[in-house]
């Protein structure tokens, strides 16, 4: 995405109060620390709250484990458009395009599969189905 000159934010959530060194020096990752969640495990950082609110153009969840903060962010984010895993047990998804990959998801081929789809429907060659 870089490539394309596309701007990126990643927000992560790593469970421990210290984060490893490996994680602060990416200019586009913000990583939420268990330290920063309420009773009910809800993102209460600034830094959450900027990420639900601001607009981004698209969502692309790569939360494979389904981690509830990140659940949160997800469906509270004023993304235009969420693109998700397809889960066959969750009838509450708030993705407007849902995958649906091999177990264990490859990443690679996840992110692969969520651009080329997306090219497509911002080319508009997909059509809408009734």
């Amino acid at each position: 995405m870089n490539e394309s000159k596309t701007d990126v934010k990643i927000l992560g959530y790593y469970p421990e109060k210290n984060l490893p060194n490996q994680y602060t020096a990416v200019r586009y990752l913000s990583i939420l620390k268990k330290d920063e969640l309420n009773f009910f495990y809800h993102p209460v950082s600034v830094e959450s709250n900027s990420f639900i609110s601001k607009q981004y153009d698209v969502l692309i969840d790569l939360d494979f484990k389904r981690l509830l903060p990140l659940q949160y962010i997800a469906s509270l984010s004023n993304a235009g458009f969420k693109v998700g895993l397809l889960e066959p047990d969750v009838n509450n998804a708030p993705y407007d395009l849902m995958m649906e990959l091999k177990n264990p998801v490859n990443i690679e081929d996840y992110l692969n599969q969520v651009i080329f789809y997306l090219g497509m429907i911002n080319s508009g060659t997909v059509k809408k189905v009734d």
